[in-house]
């Protein structure tokens, strides 16, 4: 969540999305910032463009053939 923040141009948007992340109730305030400001679909494709890079760097860290 916190380098998603970071991929935000607008400053102010960007100090209010890394305050949510913080405390209990975190993800939470994070998802009601996302909406407020129209940014789901982004934080979406943010997440799973992130979390293919991850099993990628694991496949050829494992010698593991892998189809995109």
């Amino acid at each position: 969540m916190r380098r998603f923040c970071y991929t935000i141009d607008d400053e102010a948007l960007r100090e209010e999305l890394l305050n949510a992340i913080h405390g209990s109730g975190a993800f939470r305030m994070f998802k009601d910032v996302l909406r407020r400001n129209d940014l789901e679909d982004e934080w979406f494709a943010y997440k799973n463009e992130v979390f293919k890079e991850i099993a990628i760097q694991w496949c050829k860290e494992n010698e593991i053939e892998y189809e995109e």
